[in-house]
């Protein structure tokens, strides 16, 4: 069963990431004892970064899914204790850098559970003490989620209360997955439809203001009007070439070529 950020995943992914540009090498080498040590450069217009990241270390149930460290100063660390309880994992994230860098302190405590019959997330930010949690159910080739943030007010920040909350509603059947979800704390819908079918990917996506409600939690912002987006993505001769076109008028396109990890 997916969880509550993966309903709508195959759709957002399509038009953030098929069309960022840059240019990136990675090198890749296992230990004997199984950790993985990969070196990132990367150059985006004229800005450069690079980090090198160990991955993959397994003690008993204890897990080091990644110890990243950039040249701009940032370090980026997260601990996964894996079958805490049946089906779930605890989660330890943090991430500090210098003033360069211009990465904020972050402790993030956080616990996953994946049942039959639904999933559920929950984390707890030790700078903010905010609590945010998600879940999911299903029945069929349905699914149902929502998701919520409560700050506590307990370090300072956001007043204690709820601030935010937005829903999803899934339906996939084979390759194609059909999806809405609200945005902005219920100030905004967005509807899709990702299909791939041998290779090719089509989707489209459709976002306006959601109906009003009542009652207002957080601090989102309703859209104006209505936007319409399409796009596809086709693999040619080891290579993707991605298309998106929206109606305003703005029409995107990308080609990648994929260069073989081993020489």
């Amino acid at each position: 069963m997916q969880k509550f950020g993966d309903v709508f995943k195959p759709v957002d992914d399509f038009f953030k990431k098929s069309f960022s540009f840059g240019h990136s090498v990675e090198v890749a080498s296992a230990t004997d004892a199984g950790v993985t040590v990969t070196g990132t450069a990367k150059v985006d217009g004229s800005k450069f970064s690079s980090s090198l990241k160990a991955s993959k270390f397994a003690y008993q149930r204890l897990n080091l899914d990644k110890f990243e460290v950039g040249t701009d100063g940032k370090v980026a660390a997260k601990l996964i204790l894996k079958e805490a309880a049946p089906g779930t994992e605890v989660t330890f994230e943090a991430t500090d850098g210098t003033r360069m860098s211009a990465a904020k302190t972050s402790a993030v405590v956080g616990a996953s559970t994946k049942q039959s019959a639904f999933t559920g997330d929950v984390s707890v930010d030790a700078v903010t003490a905010a609590v945010t949690g998600s879940f999911t159910t299903g029945y069929k080739n349905f699914l149902l989620g929502a998701t919520g943030s409560v700050a506590t007010g307990l370090m300072g920040g956001d007043k204690a209360g709820l601030t935010g909350v937005d829903a999803v509603v899934g339906y996939k059947v084979g390759g194609t997955q059909l999806a809405a979800k609200t945005k902005d704390s219920l100030k905004n819908l967005q509807i899709g439809v990702s299909s791939t079918q041998g290779g090719v990917q089509v989707v489209g996506r459709v976002g306006m203001a959601a109906p009003k409600l009542g009652f207002s939690v957080g601090k989102g912002k309703a859209q104006e009007g209505v936007t319409v987006e399409i796009g596809a993505k086709v693999p040619v001769d080891g290579a993707t070439v991605s298309a998106a076109a929206g109606m305003n008028g703005k029409v995107r396109a990308a080609y990648q070529l994929s260069v073989s990890k081993s020489a």
